[in-house]
């Protein structure tokens, strides 16, 4: 509770890899992440920064150079399903979300799916896997 307090439900839509794209950007600005994210249902006082399972997002500290989904590059074009809070699906604090269709609202809070995910070892092991790669480092590792 003290990390999720918002009762915000779980969500999920679709939306193009270049406003993905867009959203992930500005989770590289710190002045972004710390501007007032308050909005409806919101309980934080921060806009914060992005995160993402199942993908890697090489940047230069300040621009995305590519999103990794797998071993394939985004395309901006594209239309991906995300899954997220409804916060978020109204584009509040990042409002290049909120270019999105075919939305899905769960009736758990988020803090609800937390709990769950929380009791799985496994789910908790793979959020601790940093998938923000400096792109200096990405060039050591190829």
């Amino acid at each position: 509770m003290e990390i999720c307090p918002s009762p915000l439900n779980a969500t999920s839509f679709e939306v193009q890899g270049k406003h993905i794209i867009t959203a992930l950007e500005l989770s590289l600005d710190a002045q972004h992440c710390l501007s007032d994210g308050r909005g409806p249902g919101f309980r934080g006082k921060y806009t914060g920064s992005l995160h993402i399972a199942g993908a890697k997002i090489i940047h230069d500290g300040k621009r995305v150079i590519d999103i990794l989904i797998g071993e394939k590059s985004i395309e901006k074009e594209k239309w991906y399903t995300v899954a997220t809070s409804d916060y978020l699906h109204r584009g509040s604090g990042y409002e290049s979300l909120a270019n999105n269709i075919n939305q899905t609202f769960l009736a758990e809070e988020i803090k609800d799916v937390i709990r769950i995910y929380a009791s799985k070892k496994e789910f908790v092991e793979r959020a601790s896997v940093s998938r923000w790669i400096d792109q200096e480092n990405h060039r050591l590792m190829m």
